[in-house]
């Protein structure tokens, strides 16, 4: 049986099982900032994002997956070790925000947090979706102003921090980062999840631009390893690299 790259095949199972890189954030001293906005980025109504995460601290503290430098994107773990999402229009009004109803707190485990929303409804209807691991977790805080589009376009995007002066660091492994603004899947349809994530709970191919869950690439798609930190396959420019990063201990293939 044929081999390509980034993909094996289980003993006794005709399916290939991705292997995914990992990249180590030590929570002290390394992140990511694009140094401008992401190339294209525009304001829309609806967002994908997906990442596999593991918590190596930070516990009761404020840590970053992804921010913008205007702060109306933010994709966090809270001090009270909540995953959250805040989308904010051009005016800093919060359009919608949701978080896991679970605490999440450093351990080996890799969770795969899938989200999407789609904030042009009136207020109590906006969409929102947030799986961990395949089991939907989560709770609407704020969904009370009229239909709008979120403020995606910003100076500067961070990965592992709240902003390219490096706060809110991230501890843990990173893998396979996407995030789609203007993009939307339904993530009640099981089938919707597997474009992101297998039955079995095992990583799966996104292409080599993560174009293949919705036939769009992302603006953002961080698959590399450490060597690679900074390489976006996506659509919206490379990210520079600040402190050293090293693979993670291990992956979530």
């Amino acid at each position: 049986m044929a081999n390509f790259p980034g993909l094996f095949f289980k003993s006794g199972s005709g399916s290939p099982v991705y292997t995914a890189n990992a990249v180590d954030y030590n929570g002290a001293t390394n992140w990511l900032n694009r140094g401008a906005d992401f190339t294209g980025n525009v304001d829309s109504s609806t967002g994908i994002f997906s990442a596999w995460v593991r918590l190596d601290g930070g516990d009761s503290t404020t840590i970053y997956l992804l921010g913008a430098e205007n702060g109306h994107v933010q994709i966090r773990r809270t001090n009270t070790n909540l995953f959250l999402f805040r989308l904010l229009d051009s005016g800093g009004t919060v359009l919608l925000a949701f978080q896991t109803v679970v605490t999440y707190i450093a351990g080996a485990t890799w969770y795969n947090i899938l989200a999407s929303w789609d904030t042009n409804f009136i207020v109590g209807n906006k969409l929102s979706n947030l799986y961990v691991n395949n089991v939907s977790d989560k709770t609407v805080t704020t969904d009370s102003v009229l239909a709008g589009n979120v403020d995606y376009t910003s100076s500067d995007y961070s990965v592992g921090s709240v902003n390219a002066a490096g706060a809110s660091l991230f501890d843990g492994c990173l893998s396979e980062l996407y995030f789609a603004p203007g993009q939307y899947l339904d993530f009640t349809n099981a089938t919707n999840r597997q474009k992101f994530i297998s039955l079995a709970g095992e990583t799966v191919s996104l292409g080599a631009d993560g174009s293949t869950p919705t036939g769009i690439a992302p603006i953002y798609y961080s698959k590399g390893n450490a060597a690679a930190v900074a390489t976006n396959s996506g659509t919206g420019g490379n990210m520079t690299a600040s402190g050293v990063f090293n693979d993670c201990s291990t992956t979530p293939s």
